[in-house]
């Protein structure tokens, strides 16, 4: 083989490397949208899950950014962050109606040459 590894189809010879790392601290305030069927009788089945609702899209999710980081990453072997949570940030929490989670979300941009030219590159983003 040419050693470059599979470029996906896009041309590119498989040989992506990492541009730039982005990290952020963030909220998602999850909060069930209505009320009108937790008002159950007996006999009645039981309210569905949080889970079950926010799959379902019946809660409206309000997400906020507290910190970010980002840093480019060409010449670099390695790299690192450091996010504090504020003093002011709330706690994570969790009722049958609402739930306040804290995530930490990366984001990586890597590009590759297209081609034998070497001109043009391809710029893949995966965020987790």
């Amino acid at each position: 083989g040419d050693g470059g590894g599979d470029g996906g189809g896009d041309g590119c010879d498989g040989r992506f490397r990492c541009e730039r790392v982005s990290v952020s601290l963030e909220t998602e305030e999850v909060v069930v949208a209505s009320c009108a069927d937790d008002d159950v009788g007996p006999g009645s089945p039981p309210v569905k899950s949080l889970e079950d609702r926010e799959r379902d899209g019946e809660c409206v999710v309000t997400r906020k950014v507290w910190c970010e980081r980002s840093e480019w990453t060409l010449d670099a072997h390695e790299t690192h962050f450091c996010l504090a949570s504020p003093t002011d940030a709330p706690a994570s929490f969790r009722t049958s109606r609402a739930q306040l989670r804290w995530i930490a979300r990366f984001e990586i941009t890597a590009s590759a040459p297209v081609g034998r030219g070497g001109g043009r590159r391809v710029e893949r983003k995966v965020e987790w």
